[in-house]
């Protein structure tokens, strides 16, 4: 009876020994598996954060490829200036002005234009000051849109603070006809405009052949072309 018990309270012994040890390794595990469930929480955020924004990088609008150079429909704002040199009877005079003008292409490669313009004459006599309003024409006969060639023909119409040129009129017709060039400043962006232009100041006759002292000349021209579509 006794050795019957003995054997009884080890097997309960060991029994309760294998039961705590389960109960450790248990444990244990579920101690090991915590870091990981806490790290995959972290990485899964993360990851979709990423997503989120490669979503939305995708799906921003793209930005508009800027036009070629001389494409029919595109539009342009030129600011520039001008001095021409001239004479009237043998006397030099000294012409300057401001501009800024509206240019389309009605085609590729031609240009109208549309120029509003400030004056300044220095001539014999009285200097006197006026305002203008142009048209023209451009043809971009050679086009290779880093730089292209171009000429020109036009005519505007004059007002002016006196008689221009001296012993005129203040009311005259600014006739022209030149060749120039274009450069590019930045890709798809501005661009360098000058050349050089017949210039040509008279009243067309309007008030009779003996009060139309006009004047020729060459002007230098230049101006600065910001692309507006």
């Amino acid at each position: 009876m006794l050795r019957g018990g003995y054997i009884v309270l080890m097997m309960r012994n060991a029994i309760s020994a294998a039961g705590s040890s389960i109960g450790l390794l248990s444990a244990y595990a579920l101690l090991s598996m915590l870091p990981h469930r806490a790290s995959a929480e972290t990485v899964m955020p993360s990851f979709s954060l990423t997503q989120a924004a490669m979503s939305t990088v995708a799906d921003a609008p793209e930005k508009p490829a800027a036009r070629p150079f001389g494409s029919a429909g595109t539009s342009w704002l030129t600011v520039g200036a001008g001095v021409a040199f001239g004479a009237t009877e043998g006397e030099s005079a000294t012409d300057a002005n401001a501009s800024l003008a509206w240019n389309y292409f009605l085609i590729n490669d031609v240009e109208f234009s549309l120029e509003g313009a400030g004056w300044y004459f220095s001539q014999p006599g009285e200097d006197q000051g006026g305002g203008s309003a142009s048209l023209a024409f451009r043809w971009h006969f050679v086009n290779k849109q880093k730089w292209s060639l171009f000429a020109e023909i036009g005519v505007g119409v004059l007002a002016a603070t006196g008689e221009v040129p001296s012993g005129g009129t203040s009311v005259d017709f600014l006739p022209r006809a030149g060749v120039g060039a274009t450069f590019e400043l930045s890709p798809g962006g501005a661009r360098l405009q000058t050349g050089v232009r017949w210039h040509h100041i008279s009243n067309a006759r309007f008030q009779g052949d003996s009060n139309n002292p006009s004047r020729d000349g060459v002007m230098i021209f230049a101006g600065v072309m910001f692309p507006l579509n």
